[in-house]
């Protein structure tokens, strides 16, 4: 007489054959085979860069406001970051890899009063002797550094247009625009943009980190 909990050969086949086929090696029929490399993100001419908040501050004047960026050119359209294996790399609509920046990088640079009631965190206090934060915004100054492994070099813009509001108007909101002959520049270095007060100290900065 058969042991109750002793299953029969085809029983025991059927269960060995069912581990088998719904095994992750298995399934794939290659075991330990590489995953396909695979599209995470798809850039558009315009990247956002992101925002930093500060507070204008001059004797009873107290003005909270933001610096927003965006990297802009036609090279960025259909740009998509891919995973491939353990590593990220950028490639253009047509499949191919990016070697290289844009030789000539613009930005967009927006400065403008913030409604302090949607902050998280607490706006950094800016010192300036700029008498009006107006005066403040529309004296603004911009610089790049490009860092290759252990160095880096500082490039000047080649051009700084004031968009919208004219400057003889006071106004809260001032938008730049910004372009720098960055030269040939390889993809695997990092650029940021440095936004400075008409001092030339640093007032903000932001990467452009593109994969």
């Amino acid at each position: 007489m058969r042991n109750r909990w002793q299953l029969g050969p085809g029983v025991l086949a059927t269960m060995l054959m069912g581990m088998f086929l719904s095994s992750p090696c298995a399934a794939s029929g290659k075991p330990g085979a590489p995953a396909a490399p695979r599209p995470l993100h798809r850039y558009h001419s315009s990247i956002p860069l992101g925002s930093e908040v500060f507070t204008y501050e001059h004797e009873s004047t107290h003005q909270i406001f933001s610096v927003m960026a965006s990297a802009q050119d036609r090279e960025f359209e259909g740009q998509e970051i891919w995973l491939d294996g353990d590593r990220h790399v950028l490639k253009t609509s047509g499949g191919k890899l990016v070697e290289n920046y844009p030789r000539h990088v613009r930005f967009r640079v927006s400065v403008c009063e913030r409604d302090s009631s949607y902050l998280i965190d607490a706006p950094i206090p800016i010192a300036t002797h700029a008498n009006t934060f107006d005066e403040f915004i529309s004296g603004l100054k911009f610089e790049m550094v490009v860092f290759h492994a252990l160095t880096y070099r500082t490039v000047q813009p080649a051009k700084v247009t004031h968009i919208g509001i004219p400057l003889d108007v006071p106004s809260n909101e001032r938008i730049y625009e910004v372009s720098f002959d960055v030269g040939d520049v390889p993809i695997t270095d990092r650029i940021v943009m440095h936004v400075l007060t008409d001092q030339g100290e640093r007032l903000a900065k932001f990467n452009v980190d593109l994969f």
